[in-house]
């Protein structure tokens, strides 16, 4: 960690090295800094830590995978899983930081080509998720944005999905193959995606594309 007004190191921690390893970004809310890392081969093997933020002493260890977001106690964490190759299973889970073992964790996609899903956006009622998953009514993997509850755990789609993934809130289909993670504007209102050569706002509350601009 770097001091904000002078940029003089405040403190430094080793990460127990394991090959091969993907860092992922540290997250900051209030007195918590989280950070995940791990490898996805071999069925996956992640560590996901709560450091304090002033000294950077581990405060505790919970679940496992990336952090995509975190907003005061509520933690967002993603990881893939695979073999010796594809296909590739991406999950995603929340986690209370006040009440060890809570949460809910659900797999999302489960690909045999095509990127893997992205970062998802944590916001104060939902998880936003974006590009290839689930998308209703039946739950076929296909390109789009939707939406699960932070508080209780996504209800698992019928076929032709895959036995036991969620199944989001709501979603909205997308043009292309990709997208990028969604950005929430500050009410929560409207989300902000693009794909490719277009960018789409979505209502989060109606579930509909408000405009398309093409970029």
């Amino acid at each position: 960690a770097l001091s904000p007004a002078t940029g003089d190191r405040l403190w430094e921690q080793l990460v127990v090295p394991q090959s091969p390893m993907i860092m992922g970004q540290p997250v900051a809310d209030g007195p918590r800094v989280v950070l995940g890392y791990g490898f996805g081969n071999l069925g996956g093997q992640w560590t996901t830590e709560v450091r304090d933020a002033q000294t950077g002493a581990t405060v505790s260890s919970v679940g496992g995978g990336l952090v995509d977001g975190l907003r005061g106690r509520t933690l967002l964490t993603r990881l893939f899983a695979f073999g010796s190759g594809t296909p590739v299973l991406t999950a995603i889970r929340v986690t209370n930081l006040d009440v060890p073992g809570s949460g809910w964790s659900a797999n999302l996609t489960f690909q045999s080509g095509g990127p893997a899903s992205g970062p998802l956006t944590l916001g104060t009622d939902r998880v936003y998720q974006a590009g290839a998953g689930p998308n209703l009514p039946a739950g076929a993997t296909a390109n789009g944005i939707r939406a699960f509850a932070v508080a209780a755990p996504p209800a698992n789609c019928p076929p032709p999905a895959p036995q036991g993934f969620a199944c989001p809130a709501w979603s909205v289909p997308l043009p292309g193959t990709t997208a990028t993670s969604p950005v929430l504007d500050p009410d929560e209102s409207r989300l902000y995606v693009g794909t490719a050569g277009a960018l789409h706002a979505v209502e989060a509350d109606t579930w509909s594309i408000v405009w398309t601009a093409p970029i």
